[in-house]
Order: structure tokens, then sequence, then C-alpha cells
């Protein structure tokens, strides 16, 4: 059924005619101009709108091809796995090549597919750090939203222990270690060096004091040897400020 198309500037239909446009017709039919009519026309087609946008009303152009591209994305799921060796320290590595370039995160990654929590936790630890880990149980979950950056993450967070005692995360090309970690044989390697500049052992004290000095600098210029955290592992501790990973982990059932 042909219907017409009304200007809603000067309120006319135009002569009848097939449009360029597919399943359109105009009519030079005049309607009524006063205002209360307007604002009941415009009202109404406000609801027909609502009623059907075009993808569902089967509106098409006949030209050009229309091409839809996503603005807004969904949250993703991203896991971040909190290793603990025999001393209950974690390890942290300093991101590279990505958002949140030079920032500290635990290895994790994003949820695949039909990927488990725990699945996507050994993989990911082990392609980052060429450690074996098992027994891995759900710590906690963060509601990470990166404005600058675009981006919403949940982030759901798993702990985790090695499967050798003393194991260290495994390198391809390179060793970075400070004096103190050369002593107790705690030997720092990078297996993507893509993404990652370096792995270290830290206890939980120590990160939170991290924490706690970049709140205190929130908002102003920092030198670059002032450690900071990505932003889902600093709104671990804000969103989450009673959380011990060892604590919880050890509460947590495999």
């Amino acid at each position: 059924m042909e219907t017409s198309w009304r200007c809603l500037i000067c309120m006319h239909c135009l002569p009848k005619r097939e449009s360029v446009f597919t399943k359109v017709t105009n009519s030079n039919t005049r309607i009524s101009t006063s205002p209360l009519s307007k604002i009941e026309l415009i009202e109404q087609y406000k609801r027909d709108w609502i009623r059907s946008p075009i993808p569902i009303s089967e509106f098409k152009f006949s030209q050009p091809r229309l091409r839809i591209r996503l603005l807004i994305m969904n949250p993703r799921v991203g896991v971040g796995v909190v290793v603990l060796n025999n001393e209950g320290k974690i390890v942290l590595g300093k991101r590279k090549g990505s958002h949140g370039a030079g920032t500290w995160a635990f290895p994790g990654g994003h949820l695949e597919f039909g990927e488990s929590f725990e699945a996507c936790a050994v993989r990911e630890v082990l392609e980052e750090t060429g450690l074996s880990i098992h027994d891995v149980r759900f710590l906690t979950a963060t509601n990470d939203v990166m404005k600058a950056e675009g981006k919403h993450y949940i982030t759901v967070y798993v702990g985790a222990t090695v499967k050798e005692d003393n194991a260290q995360p495994q390198v391809s090309w390179t060793i970075r270690s400070c004096p103190r970690c050369l002593l107790t044989n705690s030997w720092f390697q990078i297996l993507e060096p893509e993404k990652c500049d370096e792995w270290r052992w830290i206890s939980w004290d120590d990160l939170r004091s991290w924490f706690n000095k970049q709140v205190q600098t929130e908002g102003m210029e920092t030198s670059d040897a002032q450690p900071r955290l990505f932003i889902p592992l600093f709104n671990l501790f804000r969103q989450r400020p009673t959380f011990d990973p060892k604590k919880s982990y050890d509460s947590a059932q495999a």
C-alpha cells in the first residue's frame, strides 16, 4: 500500500511519485497547517518511529549501500590471575604495547568464547610467563570502565599456585633482574617482550603501598620511577578494600 510522504518543515505533501528510495512515495495533498495539527503530527511521528525503527520496518536505501558501524561496545570479560608462590608473593608484570602501557598488572587476558575462567587463567599465564599453574580458584571481580580508552571490562580475578617449586617466569630473549633478586635466585624473565617489559614477585603489602601512593598523587604529575597500577588492579583495591588474595585463596573452594 502506497502512502504519502509529508515534509515536517512546510507541512505539505510533495507530488505523489515513486521516490529513489524503496517503498517510499510522495503526494502533493495539502494538510492542515494549524499549530495544533503540526504538534499532533510530530508527536505521532515520534510514536511511530519508536514502534517501527528503520531496521524493523524494512526501510532500505536503494543507493548507496548502507553500512553501520558499532559506536558503543558492550562490556568484555577479562581474567586476572593471582599467581602465588610458597612465600605468599604474587607475580606482577609491567604492561607494554596496549592500553595501560607502563602500568603494573597481574598476568591474564580476554575470556574466549566457550572458555571457563580456569582454562583462561591456565592458558594466559603459560603464554605470558611460561609458568604452569594449577588449583585455580575464583576470588572476586571488579567493574572497570576505562573512559579514556572507550573500554569497559568486567575483570574476574582467580588465584592459582605454580606446579613446580621455585618456578620462575621464562623468557625467549633476555633476563631482567635486580641485585636482590639475583641473591635470592628469583629470576624475572619475559616471554612476550611486545606485551610486557618486566615480571617480578611482590608481596601484597608492597602492592598496597603502591596503590596508596597512587591515590595520594592522583591527578598530579609524577616521575616515571613511581609505579602505577593498571586500572582493573587499581579498582581491585578501591572496590574491594578488604580483599587479601592469600586469605581469599585459602578460603575458596577449588
